[in-house]
C-alpha cells in the first residue's frame, strides 16, 4: 500500500513545482495589473516619441529656482512654458472643477479656474495644465506650437513618490494603452471646449467610474 500511494502521489509531487509556479505568476500578473491602475492607471497616454525635451529652437528661455522654463518668443514676445518631469507634481494641491484638476504655470490660474469652472466653453490660457489622473496630462502652449491640437501638448507620465517620469509628450503622436490616440480622443470635443473632454463635450467616455477618477487622484503617489 506505501508502495502504491508513492506510486500515486510521485507524479503529483513532480508536477507540483509548475503548479505552484503557474499560480505565483498568475497572481504577480494580477497583482501588477491592480498596482498599474492604480499608481500608473490603465488609460494613460502611451507610445509617442518617448522624449523629455522639446525642442525650443532659438526663443529665448528663463529658468527659474525650481528648474521651470518660461519660453518667450523673440518676435512676438509671446510667453510658452515647456513642462519639465520636475514641474508635475501631487495633483490634489490643484483646484478641482467638477472631476479634474486644473493649474497654470503662467500665474493664469484664477481666469484658467474661472473657464473652466463657468462650463460655458472658451479657449485657454497659455499655462493651462489640466490632469484628470496623475498619468496622463495636457498643457497649453502658446499660439502656433500645433494648430492640429489647438495647441495643446499631451503627456504620458509615470508616477512614483520619488517624483515624475515623461513616457512621452507631443500634439499628435501620444497614444494611450488601450491603444487610442489621445489627439484623435480630444478633437472629438464640441470646438468650444478648445479640446477638454468631459460628459457631454462629445468625447468618448472613459472606461473610469467618478469615484475610481476621485481613487487615483487621492492616491497619487507624489501627495504626501
Amino acid at each position: 500500500m506505501r508502495e502504491q500511494r508513492q506510486r500515486t502521489q510521485g507524479p503529483q509531487l513532480r508536477r507540483s513545482p509548475r503548479h505552484r509556479a503557474e499560480c505565483i505568476f498568475a497572481a504577480m500578473k494580477t497583482l501588477a495589473f491592480a498596482l498599474g491602475l492604480v499608481v500608473l492607471g490603465a488609460v494613460g497616454c502611451g507610445g509617442g516619441t518617448g522624449d523629455d525635451d522639446d525642442d525650443v529652437g532659438s526663443d529665448a528661455q528663463v529658468t527659474s529656482g525650481d528648474g521651470a522654463v518660461t519660453q518667450t518668443d523673440a518676435g512676438t514676445g509671446a510667453d510658452d512654458f515647456v513642462m519639465q518631469a520636475s514641474d508635475f507634481e501631487c495633483t490634489t494641491r490643484w483646484q478641482k472643477v467638477r472631476r479634474f484638476r486644473i493649474t497654470n504655470k503662467l500665474g493664469h490660474t484664477a481666469e484658467a479656474v474661472a473657464l473652466a469652472s463657468a462650463n460655458t466653453g472658451g479657449d485657454y490660457p497659455v499655462g493651462t495644465l489640466i490632469q484628470l489622473v496623475p498619468f496622463e496630462a495636457m498643457i497649453k502652449r502658446k499660439a502656433g506650437f500645433s494648430s492640429a491640437s489647438r495647441d495643446w501638448e499631451f503627456f504620458s507620465l509615470s508616477v512614483s513618490a520619488s517624483g515624475t517620469t515623461i513616457r512621452s509628450r507631443g500634439s499628435d503622436g501620444v497614444v494611450n494603452q488601450f491603444g487610442g490616440n489621445c489627439l484623435a480622443c480630444h478633437t472629438k470635443a464640441e470646438p468650444r471646449w478648445d479640446l477638454v473632454c468631459e460628459s457631454g463635450h462629445g468625447c468618448d467616455a472613459l472606461p473610469l467610474s467618478a469615484a475610481q477618477i476621485d481613487s487615483l487622484q487621492n492616491n497619487d503617489a507624489r501627495c504626501p
